[in-house]
């Protein structure tokens, strides 16, 4: 396997592996903060948040697809501009549980995004959903095939 190829799988089987471990009364380290760091999000207070550099309707379309290729239903979707609000629930959950995502336009070219689950947290599936939002919203870079 190639170096870089390695560094990518060792982090996401750490931000796979990490978030099912016990926060009660853990340190920050001790949650595996720096793996989460990787992927471009922070955890606090029950909440996943990053910045990606994609407009607000481009996050709230990303998150959409990303919940319906999971199996989502969105109960309800707010986007302007400026903000966005995504609530969905996964097929067979409880009426009351759902994911939220959340995007705001933080300057001209960045938007910070939020997901949560509620209530309660679920780091895993928190991470998992960003890094789909992630990927979906990332620029596209045509590789140079030489002489073109």
């Amino acid at each position: 396997m190639r170096g870089g190829a390695c560094c990518v799988l060792g982090a996401i089987c750490l931000a796979v592996v990490l978030p099912g471990c016990s926060d009660a009364g853990a340190t920050p380290t001790s949650l595996g903060r720096d793996s989460y760091d990787l992927i471009g999000a922070t955890f606090s207070l029950g909440r996943l948040r990053g910045d990606v550099a994609s407009e607000v309707r481009v996050v709230a379309a990303a998150a959409e697809v990303e919940l319906l290729r999971r199996g989502y239903s969105i109960d309800r979707a707010d986007v302007t501009d400026e903000k966005a609000r995504l609530e969905a629930r996964r097929p067979g959950g409880r009426s009351f549980e759902r994911v939220v995502v959340s995007a705001k336009r933080a300057d001209v070219d960045r938007t910070r995004v939020e997901v949560s689950r509620e209530p309660g947290s679920d780091r895993a599936e928190e991470a998992s959903i960003w890094r789909g939002i992630q990927g979906r919203t990332a620029p596209y870079v045509e590789e140079d095939e030489g002489g073109v």
